[in-house]
């Protein structure tokens, strides 16, 4: 992470890290809205009900989403990492056998 010369990726190393921080970062906050949607009975049955049916709908969905996202997104920047070590390879490969 404090290689300021940008040889190793710190993506690489620890994207099952950052993926599991996120999907615990998305599950407390899920609780935390669950929580909330259950704090609406106080002002009534009715209106408690309906706020947690929509919180199950719309919260879950967010869950999905954000999970989703997060997943394509390290994806996308690990696959942009090693795309760039095999060029480099490719490169140093290509310039070893040149000058040979």
């Amino acid at each position: 992470m404090f290689d300021r010369s940008f040889e190793r990726s710190f993506t690489l190393d620890f994207h099952k890290t950052l993926f599991t921080i996120a999907l615990v970062f998305i599950g407390i906050f899920w609780v935390l809205g669950l929580i909330g949607s259950l704090s609406t009975f106080t002002e009534g049955a009715g209106e408690g009900v309906l706020a947690l049916v929509m919180f199950l709908i719309f919260g879950t969905f967010g869950v999905l989403f954000w999970t989703i996202m997060i997943r394509v997104s390290l994806e996308f920047y690990v696959a942009m990492m090693r795309t760039q070590r095999d060029v480099k390879r490719l490169a140093e490969d290509d310039t070893t056998s040149s000058t040979s």
